[in-house]
C-alpha cells in the first residue's frame, strides 16, 4: 500500500526502525561508492585526529536513513499517518537542539523530470562502526509544482543509540498523488 501527497499533513513526524552499523557496510559501501577517504579509512588518521577509529562516511550514513525510511510507517501504510505511527516525542520539540538545516528547498523547476529533487545534510558527530541509528522524519513542507506534479520536503534528524544527533538535513522527491 502506498501514501499519497493527500494522505500527508506538515508536521506530520515518525521514528525509523534502528540499524546497527557493521564493519562489513563499511568496506562494501569502500568498494560500492569509491570513498576511501583516509579519514574513514585509516585508523592512524583517525588517530591524529583524535579519535579512536574512523569514521563512517557520511553518505553511507544518509543511505542507510534512506532505506530504514523504507521500512518504516512513513510509506508502508495507506491513508493518513496514524497517531500509534507518529513520533512520541519530537526531535524538532523546543528542548531539542536548535535545527540548523533552514533550506526550504532544492531550487529545481516545477517543470523537471527528476523523481528526487535534492537534499542538504549536516554532520553533526562522527559515525562508528558498532553505533545504531535511527532518524525522526517529518513533512517540512508539501509543494503544488504543477497540476499534476507535487513534492514534499522531509525533514530528517539522525540519532545514534546514545540519543545524540549525529547528522541533520531534508530531502525532496516528488510525490504520488491521489487524481
Amino acid at each position: 500500500m502506498a501514501r499519497f501527497f493527500e494522505d500527508y499533513e506538515v508536521g506530520d513526524e515518525v521514528v525509523t526502525p534502528a540499524r546497527s552499523i557493521f564493519e562489513a557496510d563499511v568496506v562494501n559501501f569502500f568498494y560500492l561508492s569509491g570513498d576511501q577517504n583516509e579519514a574513514h579509512s585509516n585508523l592512524e588518521v583517525a588517530r591524529q585526529r583524535g579519535l579512536e577509529s574512523p569514521s563512517v562516511q557520511w553518505n553511507l550514513v544518509f543511505t542507510l536513513v534512506a532505506g530504514l525510511l523504507s521500512r518504516s510507517t512513513f510509506y508502508n501504510a495507506s491513508g493518513p499517518i496514524l497517531p500509534h505511527e507518529r513520533a512520541k516525542k519530537s526531535a524538532w520539540s523546543p528542548d531539542m537542539p536548535k535545527s540548523l538545516v533552514t533550506s526550504d528547498g532544492s531550487g529545481l523547476p516545477a517543470d523537471s523530470k527528476v523523481g528526487y529533487r535534492g537534499f542538504h545534510f549536516i554532520n553533526l558527530r562522527p559515525v562508528k562502526v558498532g553505533d545504531t541509528l535511527r532518524a525522526h522524519v517529518r513533512v517540512g513542507a508539501k509543494l503544488e509544482l504543477s497540476v499534476t506534479k507535487v513534492a514534499m520536503r522531509r525533514d530528517i534528524r539522525v540519532f545514534n543509540q546514545r540519543d545524540e544527533l549525529v547528522q541533520e538535513g531534508w530531502h525532496e522527491m516528488e510525490s504520488p498523488r491521489r487524481l
